[in-house]
This record gives structure tokens, sequence and C-alpha cells, in this order.
């Protein structure tokens, strides 16, 4: 029994062993530093069996008809993208030959094909009788269209490290294969003209590369389609900003930007869509031309209306000047210490300088700890902490906060606080407003020292103080205290 226990066991892991190896024949990656000599790598069975093959170092013609006649075999997916093509006789180095892959009308569908990244030069006729479920293209330079004969690629890959598109690549006009594009746009494309993208065949939408120059040109349009432009909305977004490198783009006015707001670099100089946008927004102070752009507002630089309003001279396009926005906000203390009673006036710096709109929410996490009104005094009231909190209104949501701690008062004085008079420091001057008309003030020094004795003329005085400390404040018979 046991014997026979253990025959079954070794059965098991032989089979078990076999798959693996079967399993390992499916999926080969190679390193081939010898061109013309890649079947050498692979023995007999393996050319028979393999489904997947990855191919770095260096290849050429003969090791490219190889792979093609493994493809009447078994194999079904090739990624040489890590290779060089190298040259051979009349096939120069890395470059697509004319029918650099032909294969029978009719042949069996690769199922993905992974072009060298360091191909310099694709021949017109590099992809003819091309089966391919999915290509995946890396080089920099696409120049050569894929396939106008029906069947031959379904799917399209781009990589990183795609520069420059000057050849049609999805075709939706009547009586052409379509080919999909099942990856984004991939942000390293700076060039993209003469080239036909319909939305309809990008699985996963229409998008601009964050490095584009130029998408299409001022006469001719890289999209094209027969379709109507309502059911061809490339973009659809509360807010669109165009990449800063971006001088020209071209979607033509059959496919629409739907945003609430689109935002156009400084260097952008041309733009062509169909608009559903209720704002632009303008960088440049040289106004770019805006295609088909028939109602809405554009928004400039500050001091450009004339200059755009002489561009856009329509009553259904209105023309307004670029609110500078708050970028920082910084309060003269981060912290601070009040006794109950007392009043600190909190400054504040504001850039850029010539910020638009510069008035501030001023506001109290505990108001019975401390009050603020919307001019940065604040009013101790009782002993605690809370923040005080200074908050822009032109939308930045820029804000910077005071840490404030209120101390029991110390016994100085008759201290009294009240709700009418204010008295608080700005820097080294002590200011007091209310209605203090015909009072005597005077001010103390901590140690008791008189620093000055005056007669309030107005509502509101400003007295120089010598220096920083904590000075006694009388007005008439009430007492206050200020920290400078």
């Amino acid at each position: 029994m046991k014997i026979e226990m253990k025959r079954i066991y070794t059965t098991i892991v032989c089979c078990f062993m076999v798959a693996i190896f079967l399993q390992g024949q499916k999926r080969i990656e190679l390193n081939n530093q010898t061109p013309g000599w890649m079947s050498s790598l692979l023995t007999y069975p393996q050319q028979q069996e393999v489904e997947e093959i990855k191919v770095t170092g260096y290849i050429n013609q003969i090791d490219i008809n190889f792979l093609k006649d493994l493809t009447s075999l078994s194999l079904k997916s090739i990624d040489i993208y890590d290779a060089d093509i190298v040259k051979y006789n009349n096939y120069p180095a890395n470059t697509l030959k004319d029918k650099f892959f032909e294969r029978e009308p009719n042949a069996k569908f690769i199922n993905k094909f992974v072009l060298p990244k360091n191909i310099e030069n694709v021949e017109t006729n590099a992809f003819h009788l091309i089966y391919v479920d999915t290509l995946v293209v890396g080089f920099e330079n696409i120049k050569t269209k894929m396939p106008m004969t029906s069947g031959y690629i379904k799917n399209l890959i781009l990589l990183e490290g795609v520069k420059n598109i000057t050849a049609s690549l999805l075709w939706s006009d009547w009586g052409q294969p379509k080919i999909t594009l099942i990856s984004q746009i991939p942000n390293s494309v700076e060039e993209v003209t003469v080239v036909s993208f319909d939305p309809n065949l990008m699985k996963k939408g229409f998008n601009i590369p964050s490095n584009i120059i130029n998408f299409g040109t001022k006469t001719v349009s890289p999209l094209k389609s027969y379709r109507s432009p309502v059911n061809n909305i490339v973009l659809n977004q509360g807010k669109i900003e165009l990449p800063e490198t971006c001088k020209i783009l071209n979607l033509s006015t059959w496919f629409k930007i739907v945003a609430d707001t689109l935002v156009l670099p400084r260097g952008l100089e041309y733009i062509e869509a169909s608009f559903d946008v209720k704002y632009i927004i303008c960088e440049s102070e040289v106004p770019p031309t805006i295609k088909t752009y028939t109602s809405g507002t554009i928004i400039c630089p500050k001091g450009c209306v004339d200059t755009y309003r002489k561009v856009f001279n329509s009553s259904s396009i209105q023309i307004e000047e670029k609110s500078v926005l708050i970028e920082s906000l910084c309060l003269s203390k981060e912290s601070l210490e009040l006794y109950e009673g007392e009043r600190y006036m909190l400054l504040t710096e504001i850039l850029p300088t010539d910020a638009t709109n510069t008035k501030l929410s001023w506001s109290s996490t505990n108001r019975n700890v401390v009050s603020v009104d919307q001019s940065g005094l604040l009013s101790a009231i009782s002993a605690g902490r809370c923040m005080v909190i200074a908050m822009s209104t032109d939308g930045s949501n820029i804000s910077a906060i005071c840490d404030v701690t209120v101390n029991e008062y110390s016994g100085i004085g008759n201290l009294e606080f009240d709700a009418v008079v204010k008295v608080y420091p700005i820097g080294l001057d002590l200011i007091i407003n209310g209605p203090i008309a015909g009072c005597d003030i005077q001010v103390y020094s901590i140690d008791g020292r008189l620093v000055g004795g005056y007669k309030a003329i107005d509502t509101e005085i400003k007295l120089a103080l010598p220096g920083e400390g904590m000075y006694i404040v009388k007005i008439n018979n009430k007492t206050y205290k200020v920290i400078v």
C-alpha cells in the first residue's frame, strides 16, 4: 500500500514538473547578442510551443523572418521593444522596412506586437499584410500611416516616448477599417499634424498631452469625422487648462470643448473647436486667434481690455479684465498672549501687492474668548485659547491663523473692558478711537512712569510709544492695558 501511494505521489509530482516545464516553453525571454542567430537560442520543441516571446539585444532581417515563421506555429505575442534592429545586406538599421513583417493573406492574428523603441525610420508599406490584434508603438517619430486595408490592425497602444505624429492612425472614413486607440495619447507627444483622430475610436477618451506644442496647424486639423459634432464632445470638464507649451490646438468645428472655464496659456497662438464654454481666460497680453468662438466671456490680463475688444469686436462676446488673486497672506503674529479686556490689531501682508481684491474675512474659533472685527482688531473677552482666522474673499481660498491665549486679569490698575472705546497698538503707535473728544488721556509704562498726557480733540488719536512693552492707558476714570 505504501509503495502504491509512493508511485501515485511520484506520478503527480512528475506531471506537475512537466506542466511547469511546458508552461516555461510558452513564455520565453531571449537576450540575442549575435544578430541572425536567434534561432539557435531555441530548441526545436520550444520553437513549436512558444506563445509569447520577448527579445532584447540585437536583431537583423534574418531574426525578423524567424519570428514571422514562428507565428505560423504557436507564437501569438512578440515584444522587441528593447531590441535594436541592425543593418543586414540592404536592410538598414533601426528601420521598419517595406513589408518588414509581411505574411500570407488571411494569416492568423498575432495577439500583441511591441515594436522597438529605437526605430528611426518607417517606410511607406512597413505594415503591409501585418495581422495584429494590438500593435504597441513607442518610437519617437510616427510618420507612416497604419494599414488602410481591412482587417490588419484592430487596436493601437501608444507608449511614452512618442513625440511626433505626422501620419494617420485611426480611420473612420467611409469604406476604411477602424483602428481603436486603447491607450491615451502619451504626454510625451509634442507635435500632431495631418492625422485622423476620432474620439469615437479612442477607448480611454480624447486627451491633450501635457507637453503638446502643436495639435494640428492653423490650416489643417488633425481631427476628421463625418459625424455630427453633437455626438463628438472631446472634452467635458468644469475647468480645462491647456499646457503651457501649447501654441496651436486645432480640433476643427466637428469636435466640441465643453467647460465652464477654458484657460489659454501665454504662448497660445491659435485655437479652433466647437465651443460650449462660458469663460475663456487668456494669459497673453497679445490676443490669440480663437476661431469660431461666438458667444461668452473672454477674460484678459490687466490693462489689455481695449486691445482685446479690437480683436473680438462682437456684442455677444464680453471682454473683462482678469482679477489678480491673492497668492500669500501673512499675519504680524502667529501666536499672541493677551489679558482680559485687552485689544490688539493684527496686521497683514498680502502678496502680490497688486492683488485685485484684498478684503479679508476675519473670524474667531471661540468668540467667548476673543472677538475680532473685520479690520483685524482683537478684543480679549475671557481667559482661554482660540484661533483667529483671516481668509481671502477673492476666491483664492488663502488663509492665515493666529493662535491667541487670553490670560486672567493680573490686577494692574482698575482695568475695564469698554466695547465702545478701542485702544490698540499698530507697530509702535497707540491708536485710541471712540467717543473720546474732550477726554484726558494718560499713558504709563508698566513701572508707573508717565509716558505722556494728552487732551483728545477728536474721535481718534495716534500716539507714538517709546518702545515695545506693556503700557497702562487711562481715559478719564477708565484704565486699559496694551501690549506692544
